[in-house]
């Protein structure tokens, strides 16, 4: 059974994939061990409880030539954007989903 959070899990990659962002986020945290249990044939069993969706953008400056527009194609899908000033640090909301 897929639940609600890993329906929108696919919608963020599905996101980052039309964006052009895909290939320079690094997917961190909890949902590495759901992508490991049910992409490779490993027997793995994943202890998923978590509430977010990390990602690692590892250079800002990379690729240069090109500006995505991930927040406004996540906020279309429901989500709100907070963006904490000093650091950076973009979190993206959804209402009984996901949340920090």
């Amino acid at each position: 059974m897929v639940t609600e959070q890993e329906k929108e899990f696919w919608n963020i990659i599905e996101i980052f994939e039309n964006e052009g962002l895909l290939p320079y986020v690094m997917l961190i945290g909890s949902w590495v061990e759901y992508l490991y249990q049910n992409h490779i044939d490993s027997g793995f069993i994943a202890n998923l409880r978590t509430t977010d969706v990390d990602f690692l953008y590892i250079n800002l400056l990379r690729p240069t030539d090109k500006k995505f527009d991930i927040i406004n194609a996540l906020e279309n899908k429901g989500f709100l954007c907070t963006q904490n000033r000093s650091s950076g640090v973009a979190k993206f909301i959804k209402e009984d989903v996901f949340r920090y």
